[in-house]
């Protein structure tokens, strides 16, 4: 069962095929994608391969792409990695507890170009 997330403000739910075109007309913006880690979106199709991939990773049980806490996930840890460049999110992630493990180097293509990200971590 896909974990759910209500607050006042946020419904965090799985993310089906049917969204698709939404996250297509998100993902194929390239100030969008510019931290994301991947090239931005060409067709509906990239995106549909998204979600799947999405569910996989959380069938596995490798996976899920926001962190909704330990106990609900059963995990020890969460992981993030970070492009040097988006210094809104490394501070986010500080702010939050997170402890920078270092910077992997070339770790991240988007549009071709290698970038360098930090590693982010918080431990149950």
């Amino acid at each position: 069962m896909f974990p759910l997330l209500n607050t006042e403000r946020l419904r965090l739910r799985e993310i089906h095929e049917s969204d698709a075109e939404a996250l297509f007309q998100c993902l194929s913006k390239d100030e969008v994608t510019r931290f994301y880690g991947q090239d931005s979106l060409e067709n509906v199709e990239q995106a549909k391969d998204i979600v799947a991939s999405f569910a996989k990773n959380h069938r596995e049980k490798r996976a899920i792409r926001w962190g909704i806490g330990f106990n609900d996930l059963d995990s020890t840890r969460i992981g993030a990695v970070v492009f040097l460049e988006n210094l809104p999110s490394s501070e986010l992630f500080l702010k939050q507890g997170f402890i920078q493990e270092g910077i992997l180097r070339s770790y991240i293509y988007q549009n071709g170009i290698p970038h360098d990200t930090y590693v982010y971590s918080l431990l149950k």
